[in-house]
C-alpha cells in the first residue's frame, strides 16, 4: 500500500485528555451555566479531593496485557503508537479482507530516546485480528514529507486510503548520518517543525 498524494493541511488538530473516573454522581464536579448559551457555560472545575476520589475498577480499566509471550511481528525494529486504517463510522475497515495497522517504528539499533528522531510508518495486515503480517513502509523515501513521520490517522472509504500524519522536521536534514547510533549528548540540529498532512491511495482490487 504506496501512497502517492501527499498534500499539506493548513490547519492544527486539537487532541483532548479524558479521564475515566469512579465516582458517585453527587460527587462528580458539576458544570454551570446554560449548555445552549456560550456566554453562560462554565469548564469543569476538579479539585484534589475529586482526584483521590477516582478508583479503578473492571468498568474503567482494561485487562493485563502480557507481553511474555507472542510473536514480534516487526523484529529488528521499535514499534509504538500503532492504530488501525478505519471506515468513517470509525469501525476497523477490511480491505480485500485485510485490517491494516500502521505502527511508529525505528530500528532498534538506536537508544529508545532517539527513536522519535527518525521514525517512520509500517504497516501490517491481518484477517483474523490475530495472527499480522509485516508488509514494509508506508512511504517511500522519496515520497515523504519532512525528515520524520509521527502519528496520524487512517481512513477507508469507497477503494479510497486517506492516511492523516504529523510531518516533522525539513527533508533530507538526517542524511549526515548525525543520529545513526542515538549516543546521548551533542547537538544534533535537527529541526522540528510540524505540520498536518494527508497522503491518499486508491486501493487495488485482489
Amino acid at each position: 500500500m504506496i501512497m502517492k498524494k501527499n498534500v499539506w493541511l493548513p490547519f492544527l488538530v486539537a487532541g483532548g485528555l479524558f479521564l475515566l473516573a469512579s465516582c458517585d454522581a453527587e460527587e462528580q464536579p458539576t458544570v454551570g451555566g446554560d449548555p445552549t448559551d456560550p456566554a453562560e457555560v462554565q469548564t469543569v472545575e476538579w479539585t484534589a479531593e475529586h482526584v483521590r476520589m477516582i478508583s479503578r475498577n473492571e468498568g474503567n480499566t482494561i485487562p493485563r496485557v502480557d507481553f511474555d509471550e507472542g510473536v514480534d511481528v516487526m523484529p529488528g525494529y521499535h514499534q509504538w503508537d500503532y492504530w488501525p486504517i478505519l471506515n468513517l463510522d470509525g469501525s476497523i475497515a477490511r480491505i480485500n479482507g485485510y485490517r491494516v495497522m500502521i505502527v511508529l517504528t525505528a530500528p532498534d539499533t538506536v537508544l529508545s530516546g532517539k527513536r522519535h528522531d527518525i521514525v517512520r510508518h509500517r504497516y501490517a495486515i491481518s484477517k483474523d485480528g490475530v495472527n499480522w503480517e509485516d508488509k514494509g513502509m508506508v512511504f517511500t523515501e522519496d515520497e515523504i514529507i519532512g525528515s520524520r513521520q509521527w502519528a496520524g490517522a487512517a481512513y477507508y472509504d469507497q477503494g479510497l486510503v486517506y492516511f492523516y500524519y504529523t510531518a516533522t522536521g525539513e527533508k533530507g536534514e538526517l542524511n549526515s548520518g548525525r543520529l545513526s547510533s542515538g549516543a546521548p549528548g551533542g547537538d544534533t540540529g535537527i529541526s522540528y517543525e510540524q505540520r498536518i498532512a494527508l497522503a491518499t491511495a486508491q486501493v487495488a482490487n485482489q
